[in-house]
Parts: structure tokens; sequence; C-alpha cells
């Protein structure tokens, strides 16, 4: 029978213990929030986490400062890139020209498939 509140085990686990989803144990340390009607599995945020949230809240110059703090150690290229273009996307959108130009040869870097990506091509001679 189930109890109020509680909503069981998520991602084909079961209750029973341990053993049954050792394949599965994640790598990182898991804490857990244990109260009357549920039990809270909770982890350590990590730099990709903190990255995503600056991102979901629109913060994209900060995601990009942290991207940039973090460069090589805690991000993957495609993480630092993904914040580059949303935070140039976002200076387009907000008509910010001359602050998206100024910041485009530190965020696109010598990546040509980038520049080509985020540059008009040059109008047609006539």
């Amino acid at each position: 029978a189930s109890r109020p509140g509680w909503r069981g085990p998520s991602a084909g686990g079961t209750a029973e213990g341990a053993e049954a989803g050792e394949a599965d144990a994640p790598s990182e340390p898991l804490f857990y929030v244990l109260s009357p009607l549920d039990l809270i599995v909770v982890r350590a945020r990590n730099a990709h986490d903190h990255l995503r949230y600056l991102i979901e809240r629109g913060q994209f110059e900060a995601a990009v400062d942290f991207a940039r703090a973090a460069r090589g150690r805690l991000l993957t290229v495609q993480h630092r890139q993904e914040a580059a273009e949303l935070y140039l996307a976002h200076l387009l959108a907000g008509a910010r020209y001359a602050k998206a130009a100024a910041a485009m040869g530190e965020l696109l870097g010598s990546d040509s498939a980038l520049w080509s990506k985020w540059l008009p091509p040059p109008p047609p001679p006539g």
C-alpha cells in the first residue's frame, strides 16, 4: 500500500537496497534528506550545473565570465561555446551591436566556423 506523499523510486530503481542499483551507482557523492513524507536525494553542484543556472536565469554575461574563469579545468569547450553564443544572441537581440562586436574577438576566438555563423555574408557586388 502506498503512503500519502510517497513518490517511490525513480528511473527503474528499487527500494529494496543498494545491491539492486549498484551498477547505476553515481560517481559523485550523494546526500539524503529525510522528512516524514519524503526522501530527497541531493548531489553536489558542479561547474556545468552553475553555468546552466546562470543561463536559465538570463545572466549571460555572468555565464561567460564564469566559463572564462573555469577555462580548461571544469567545463568542456562545448559548454564555453554555448555560453558565448547565448551571450552574443542576447546582445544582438537587445540591439547592443557595439558591445557584441567588441566581445566577438574573445568569444569566437579563431574558430572560422563560428565567425561565419555570426557574421552576415557580404552583400553581392554591384
